[in-house]
């Protein structure tokens, strides 16, 4: 038997879909036509592939390796036919990017300004930032993704975008603003923290207070800088915060320098083989950069060339 084309889709809507109805709903054949394709699959592969459940299928091991090298063939074919006629003003496409709220302020709001000019049908979906960025990246959750300190933990593309420094940040009514930003009144004051995407890494504030001897006392800890101007609001705490987030800000957040020698962050574009000879997507990945040239990109072009392991 010659595997085709559509054997190929049918072994890979029933691993997504672990239902052997859903599959042909979506692939929009019929149930008989879907169970004769996988009876073919089985006959060739020698392998039963989905075993029968209560209210569907379970994979086998086999069908797992199958249908993850099924898709990678099938989004090649799709590229192949997207390339011949990519036309970006006329495209009509949806592309995931994960980010977290800084990343949306500082990339995903300026690339969407450029899409709307050049490329109307083309819409931007951003999806929250996991720790595990490669099951995002492998489970085609996300197309790319604007990191921050959180980096994929194997193989990936990545290149670095600008360099983001830290300050402080203060309501506008605060005592701090008429008084000088010191190592002894950053650490008296109670902090309101915000987390990155991945928790195990160590808060670079905490690494350099700990190495000086001293700590901060962390009274709330939030997932989104959008939060700060509410709870830095007569409360009397403080948070560390992007420089550019809290000029964005301005009239409810006052910027005040870190008392401490911090580098500040780095944000990252990361893709993976999946996208990255997609005619629509290395596009995408242009305009992004050129909103920052000469801000740190331009030095890194060599990492497109191949994919960069376990940075950091």
């Amino acid at each position: 038997m010659n595997l085709n084309v559509g054997l190929l889709r049918v072994l890979v809507m029933v691993m997504d879909e672990r239902n052997v109805t859903r599959a042909a709903e979506r692939l929009n054949q019929t149930q008989p036509s879907v169970s004769i394709a996988l009876r073919r699959l089985r006959n060739h592969f020698d392998d039963p592939l989905f075993l029968p459940m209560r209210r569907g299928v379970v994979p086998t091991p086999r069908a797992i390796d199958l249908a993850h090298r099924a898709a990678k063939i099938l989004r090649e074919i799709e590229e192949l036919i997207e390339d011949e006629k990519f036309e970006p003003a006329t495209e009509k496409a949806t592309i995931l990017i994960g980010a977290n709220d800084f990343g949306v302020l500082s990339v995903v709001a300026p690339l969407q300004r450029k899409l709307r000019a050049q490329a109307p049908g083309i819409k931007l979906h951003v999806r929250r930032l996991e720790p595990d960025l490669s099951r995002q990246l492998d489970r085609q959750e996300v197309d790319m993704s604007i990191t921050m300190l959180s980096e994929p933990n194997r193989s990936a593309y990545v290149v670095p975008l600008f360099h983001e420094p830290l300050v402080v940040a203060v309501s506008v009514g605060h005592p701090l603003v008429q008084e000088q930003m010191t190592l002894d009144n950053f650490c008296a004051y109670d902090h309101v923290r915000v987390t990155w995407a991945d928790t195990n890494l160590v808060d670079p504030i905490d690494n350099m207070l700990h190495e000086l001897g001293r700590q901060r006392n962390t009274a709330l800890q939030v997932q989104s800088y959008f939060y700060l101007p509410q709870v830095l609001k007569d409360t009397g705490l403080i948070a560390v915060a992007p420089r550019a987030l809290v000029a964005q800000l301005k009239g409810e957040l006052v910027s005040l320098p870190l008392p401490i020698q911090i580098p500040g962050f780095a944000m990252s574009l990361v893709w993976d083989d999946r996208t990255h000879t997609s005619a629509r997507h290395m596009w995408v990945r242009s305009l992004i950069s050129e909103l920052f040239e000469g801000e740190g990109i331009s030095a890194a072009r060599g990492a497109t060339e191949g994919p960069k392991s376990d940075v950091s």
